[in-house]
């Protein structure tokens, strides 16, 4: 019976791997839809899970801030310190680069300039894209 389990678990480990590598493939040989350009991003970085949910709250709290409104709550997060997300005045250009390389867990500033130009193309979180766009810092 073991034996059995253990085969099943080898079969469904590399249904797992061909499924990560067909949708590799399938991220970088199809024309990226401009109306999915942020799905598009966050399926060629990786970012799935708690990750993205952590990604999409921070984007939300930012954009609150340039709005000049409070978020419906304030969550904790592991990686970011209530009092660097939650103030009050409207973010730094390099605030909200360091806040999603935080979130990210990545160092490359590039990756946030692309995740701006995907939101910008899918035409989501507009203010907060048009704040970071006009801070050059």
């Amino acid at each position: 019976m073991e034996e059995s389990y253990r085969k099943r678990i080898e079969k469904l480990e590399l249904e797992v791997s061909c499924l990560k590598e067909a949708i590799f493939l399938l991220t970088t040989a199809k024309a990226v839809n401009p109306d999915f350009a942020y799905h598009d991003w966050i399926i060629r970085n990786g970012i799935f899970d708690e990750k993205r949910v952590s990604l999409e709250w921070v984007l939300y709290v930012l954009e609150s801030r340039i709005r000049g409104e409070k978020p419906f709550q304030e969550v904790q997060m592991v990686q970011i310190p209530n009092q660097y997300l939650y103030r009050d005045q409207k973010p730094s250009r390099k605030e909200i680069t360091d806040l999603c390389l935080l979130v990210l867990e990545m160092e490359d500033q590039k990756v946030v300039d692309e995740l701006f130009s995907s939101l910008e193309k899918q035409d989501v979180y507009r203010n907060l894209v048009s704040h970071y766009g006009k801070k050059r810092e």
